[in-house]
């Protein structure tokens, strides 16, 4: 006399009956089929696995510090700048320690054709440590008065974009007209400037790098959106 085949199996969270070939419970929603029935590992396997694992974590913890720079690799993000203050996040991506100094920041009208369209802003800095690893903020001292002239040194390009916008625009008059001209005109204005500092890096395991034309969004700098809002 053959046995019949079981038709239903005790859930393996709820122990209630379900059907025998039931992937999910019907009643508490558990999943019959663990890892384990997928995966088997006996104690040496494990063993070995684990024992992978470490040797390759320690690898890592040797081999990475190897592929960075041998000095310091200091990376900069330029947050904003103000008539007295600029500020900067630094990153020491190297590996040893390196001194990060910003000489000053030029403000260029590449529409000009000439040296006195560059605009040139001192700062007061005289150096910051980084560490390796490690990331600071760095607030540098702008020299006093030397924004001024700023304004006046955007105005003659101003000049020229204003002639350009106003034959492109015609003989259109109004408050919206004037809303609209004011805003283009600035908006060409910015588009025509671009703004960099001057920085330089130093370290006892590399040579010294200079960087001139660290660029910057010039949206970010205060005195040349007060500039840019006196058009009229």
């Amino acid at each position: 006399m053959s046995r019949l085949k079981p038709i239903t199996r005790l859930c393996a969270d709820c122990r209630q009956r379900i059907p025998i070939d039931a992937s999910v419970c019907p009643i508490c929603k558990a999943a019959q089929r663990k890892w384990g029935e997928f995966i088997s590992f006996s104690s040496t396997n494990l063993a070995l696995l684990i024992a992978l694992i470490s040797v390759t974590t320690s690898l890592l913890s040797i081999l990475l510090p190897i592929w960075k720079p041998a000095g310091s690799s200091i990376q900069l993000i330029f947050e904003s700048m103000t008539e007295t203050e600029a500020s900067f996040l630094a990153r020491n991506e190297g590996r040893s320690g390196g001194v990060i100094r910003l000489d000053s920041m030029y403000i260029t009208n590449h529409a000009a054709d000439n040296e006195a369209d560059t605009f040139s802003v001192s700062l007061a800095h005289n150096g910051t440590y980084i560490e390796s690893g490690r990331e600071q903020r760095i607030s540098v001292q702008v020299v006093a008065d030397s924004t001024k002239g700023l304004c006046e040194q955007i105005g003659p390009y101003a000049a020229g974009a204003r002639k350009y916008l106003a034959d492109s625009m015609g003989n259109v008059r109004g408050a919206q007209y004037q809303h609209g001209f004011l805003s283009e005109l600035r908006e060409i204005v910015k588009v025509g400037m671009s703004c960099n500092f001057k920085v330089r890096e130093t370290s006892f395991n590399s040579e010294d790098r200079y960087n001139p034309r660290f660029k910057v969004d010039c949206d970010n700098i205060s005195v040349i959106s007060d500039c840019l809002n006196a058009i009229e």
